[in-house]
């Protein structure tokens, strides 16, 4: 909870207030692997103490302030709703096996212009998109004059390993 003092005028006088303007920290969410651009991803929410019946100064607007860029295309992978604060993936095809994990700051600001800042931890789901594969391992014995190359092949599930390129 972060605290925030100003000072308001009314007519000829001026008075401190204190606004207490909650961002919660770290939220978790999650999204499929491979799925497509605009599926939701997770909802952020902050809580503005403000008196919703004067003006603007507890509606809030949401806005991702960093961003995770797609190497391939330069585009921001997330989005975020500026009312609602859902957040949806901007881009299709995330690859859990390549990136599991991705962290985004987001900031939520009143009407006032006072922000608050939280960070979405997203973790990609994984689903059944990698087979097994045979990984062939090689011998070489030598005898004399002679070698003699042998193969022995076994199954080796690569499925559900992160960072091994599968």
């Amino acid at each position: 909870m972060e605290k925030l003092f100003f000072k308001k005028k009314q007519g000829k006088s001026s008075k401190t207030c204190l606004i207490k303007f909650h961002a919660q920290g770290v939220y978790y969410g999650n999204v499929t692997e491979n799925g497509t651009a605009g599926m939701m991803v997770m909802t952020m929410t902050a809580i503005d103490y403000d008196d919703v019946e004067e003006g603007t100064n507890a509606k809030l607007r949401y806005s991702i302030e960093k961003n995770v860029i797609d190497e391939n295309t330069g585009t921001p992978i997330f989005e975020i709703e500026e009312e609602t604060g859902v957040i949806k993936t901007a881009v299709c095809c995330l690859d859990r096996e390549k990136t599991p994990d991705y962290s985004i700051q987001v900031v939520a600001m009143d009407g006032g212009g006072l922000k608050g800042t939280g960070t979405a931890s997203i973790r990609v789901k994984d689903i059944n998109d990698m087979p097994p594969r045979f990984v062939p391992h090689y011998f070489k014995c030598i005898n004399g004059k002679q070698s003699l190359i042998l193969t022995f092949t076994h199954v080796q599930l690569y499925q559900g390993r992160v960072g091994d390129g599968g």
